[in-house]
C-alpha cells in the first residue's frame, strides 16, 4: 500500500511540475533574429520552425506558448477559408476614461491589429462556420 501511495504522490508531482505553472511567455531573445524562442516553463531555447510544428507546445517540457489571434484562426479553420468581418468596428471612449486614446494607440501598434476582437466566416472540414 505504501508504494502505491509513493507512486501516486511522484505522478501528482509530475503532473503539478509540468502542468501548474507560470503562464509561458515567449519573448524572443535578443540575439535570435526571431529564428528562437525560450519556453517559460523549462528555459529551453527552441527553433520556431519546431515550435511551429509542435502546434506552439514545448517539445522538451510541454509547455504552452502563446500566439496570436490570426494564427489561432489559420491553425483551426480550413486553408485560406477565413473572412474577416466587422472590420470597420473600432473602439471608442462612451465613459471618458483620461488618457484611453493613448492608450488604445500603444496598445494597437504593439498588437499589430486595429481591434482586440477578430471575428469572420471560415470552413472547418468543409463544414462553414462563423469564429470570433
Amino acid at each position: 500500500m505504501a508504494n502505491f501511495i509513493d507512486k501516486r504522490k511522484r505522478e501528482l508531482e509530475m503532473f503539478q511540475k509540468r502542468y501548474r505553472h507560470k503562464r509561458s511567455i515567449s519573448a524572443p531573445t535578443k540575439n535570435s533574429k526571431d529564428l528562437l524562442r525560450t519556453c517559460g516553463f523549462c528555459g529551453e531555447m527552441i527553433l520556431l520552425d519546431i515550435i511551429k510544428e509542435h502546434n506552439h507546445i514545448c517539445p522538451s517540457c510541454g509547455g504552452y506558448f502563446q500566439i496570436g489571434a490570426r494564427e489561432r484562426i489559420d491553425m483551426l479553420t480550413d486553408r485560406n477559408s477565413f473572412v474577416e468581418t466587422h472590420t470597420q468596428m473600432i473602439s471608442l471612449n462612451p465613459l471618458d476614461f483620461p488618457h484611453y486614446q493613448e492608450k488604445l494607440a500603444s496598445a494597437q501598434e504593439a498588437a499589430n491589429e486595429v481591434e482586440a476582437f477578430i471575428s469572420g466566416h471560415a470552413t472547418l472540414s468543409g463544414m462553414p462556420l462563423a469564429i470570433g
